[in-house]
């Protein structure tokens, strides 16, 4: 109202000369008259002065209210303001870096929880410290004493330039160093100043080291080691060969990395020629390739056989991207192998001519001494007829023996060649001819497990398992039931088969024995045999790859003989129902 009131007290000055404009005007010769041109001009003046009244009063009322609207935006600012200070004290004190604000002057002026802890100081002891930090002990990389004016405020201070990621090292007292990535970056210019960020690498660079120590233990041990180490691609690209492999192989260092490894190490006429196929067999089945021995090159053309031991490195996907290989000479255990398998082939030649060439005048001997005892019949004595029974009876055991040796000898020579096959058909086949002893002994027998396919030959299989499951029947104790037990099972890398009886067990201090030819552990008169099916049954095994063992507690507990076949698939269909013969 006092607003109000002034503003109307300001219009009855403003219109007061109206009535004064209005009186008459005396004349010089004292004759009052009315001047045309100012009853004329009167009401114009003071339609203009109302005119700027009204604007005057609209142009106040409109001041008062702008200036409402500036202080109620000042109070928005003002909250603004003071929100946004909230959330940068937040920030600052949440953020796990150090951040240290310093003046133009280069002294501190706050920072944030985390730089006190960082650097092991209060707030207030760096506020006061007149020379901003510059004077704190720290190290370069390399563990030296830094001067103050290489201090990162002093080097912004006078550059004003920001620095990025400088390492240094904080040492109090003689406490270990605490390492520290120092970011610092000048103020605009309302602000002045800088500030420095701190990062407390100690760990990161303590795991750096460490990490490096073990890179340099393990190029110590790849390049020292006596053992070819190579790295190479899906495609065959060669990434790495150790010092070891190069001289080997007879290349300089650069020659070998690079290039494919076929037509370098890998011969081109050999079995290996598609290295794409063989990388993807690697990689899906790394059981079977983690070992291998393979033909390779060197560089004057020379032929060494090596043995590799392969591991493929995958990607997300699970494809092949990279194969670690290591690999040792066994060029001169690979010679001795192949005399030794000549030498054994020509042992086994002259072991099948010899047992067979024998046998035709043992069964002439066999022959004329039956002839001569049923002609001599009524003439002998009783000794004299026991003298021909025992000549009889050696020369059929010694029959009995030459074939088991013509057998043996047949192994891996004389047998149906390696094929895919079912490994319970060769078992059913064995328990097939072996039926009539099953059906005597009235022995039960159970066959388990998963029985898988393998690459072998079909008759050496079901010799082997008609030989161990009539050992199983026949070395029993007197009037006992056989209970047989036959499985199948997947043992990680290869198939492992059983064969477990409740006969009469062996003694375990004989064991070593059981495998060899002619080798009996029982005596002829209490158990019929020729002492070669074990060891027929060790080199059918063996001929197929495979191992060959036997378990048993000792005498009357039993036996188990175990054997593997290398893996050819892994089947997946239930285990078979236990089969019972009588």
């Amino acid at each position: 109202m006092s607003r109000l009131s002034a503003l109307l007290g300001m219009f009855s000055v403003i219109t007061h000369p109206l009535t004064l404009s209005a009186a008459p005007m005396l004349e010089s010769d004292g004759v009052v008259a009315t001047s045309v041109g100012s009853a004329w001009i009167t009401p114009i003046g003071g339609l203009f002065a109302l005119l700027g009244a009204a604007a005057l009063l609209f142009h106040l009322l409109r001041s008062g209210r702008t200036q409402l609207q500036l202080e109620r935006e000042r109070q928005a600012l003002q909250q603004q303001l003071q929100l946004c200070q909230g959330r940068l004290d937040t920030l600052l004190t949440l953020l796990p870096e150090g951040v240290v604000i310093h003046d133009q002057t280069g002294r501190i002026t706050a920072c944030n929880p985390a730089a006190e802890r960082i650097l092991a100081l209060p707030q207030a002891e760096m506020v006061a410290d007149p020379s901003g930090g510059m004077g704190w002990p720290l190290l370069d990389a390399e563990g030296g004493r830094l001067a103050p004016s290489a201090h990162p405020a002093a080097v912004t201070q006078s550059s004003g330039e920001p620095l990025r990621n400088l390492i240094l090292g904080l040492q109090r007292d003689n406490s270990p160093p605490r390492w520290l990535a120092i970011h610092s970056q000048p103020l605009p210019a309302p602000l002045g100043g800088f500030l420095l960020t701190y990062t407390d690498i100690t760990e990161r660079r303590k795991a750096e080291a460490a990490r490096r120590a073990q890179e340099v233990d393990y190029r110590e041990l790849v390049e020292g080691a006596n053992n070819i180490i190579i790295r190479w691609d899906a495609d065959g690209t060669l990434r790495y060969i150790n010092e070891f492999g190069r001289h080997f192989f007879g290349y300089e260092p650069g020659e070998l990395e690079g290039h494919n490894v076929l037509g370098t190490i890998v011969p081109t006429d050999g079995e290996q020629t598609d290295l794409a196929a063989m990388i993807e067999e690697i990689a899906s089945h790394p059981e079977q390739f983690e070992r291998n021995e393979n033909e390779n090159m060197r560089k004057d053309g020379s032929r060494v056989f090596i043995s590799w031991t392969n591991r493929p490195l995958l990607d997300h996907e699970g494809r092949c991207i990279e194969l670690l290989s290591i690999g040792a000479d066994v060029s001169d255990r690979h010679q001795a192998e192949l005399e030794l398998k000549r030498s054994n082939a020509d042992l086994e030649q002259f072991a099948y001519a010899i047992s067979h060439d024998l046998r035709q005048p043992l069964r002439m001997v066999t022959s004329y001494m039956q002839l001569l005892e049923r002609a001599l019949a009524g003439q002998l004595e009783e000794e004299t007829r026991q003298f021909l029974h025992f000549a009889s009876d050696g020369a059929k055991r010694m029959d009995l023996m030459l074939t088991s040796l013509l057998e043996y000898s047949r192994v891996g020579r004389k047998t149906e060649p390696l094929a895919l096959l079912e490994s319970r058909e060769t078992l059913e086949e064995a328990l097939a001819f072996l039926q009539p002893t099953i059906a005597e002994t009235k022995a039960e027998i159970q066959v388990s497990g998963l029985w898988p396919k393998l690459t072998a030959s079909r008759d050496e299989l079901t010799r082997l398992f008609q030989n161990l499951v009539g050992n199983a029947l026949k070395y029993q104790p007197q009037d006992h039931t056989p209970f047989i037990q036959i499985s199948a099972e997947w043992a990680g890398r290869e198939w492992l088969f059983s064969v477990a009886d409740n006969g009469i067990g062996i003694n375990p201090a004989q064991v070593d024995r059981l495998f060899q030819v002619f080798s009996r552990l029982q005596a002829r008169s209490r158990y019929e045999g020729s002492g070669v099916g074990l060891a027929l049954c060790r080199k059918i095994v063996e001929h197929h790859g495979g191992r060959i063992w036997v378990e048993s507690m000792g005498e009357g507990q039993g036996t188990v003989f175990r054997f593997t076949l290398p893996a050819q698939e892994r089947p997946t269909p239930p285990a078979a129902a236990p089969r019972s013969a009588p």
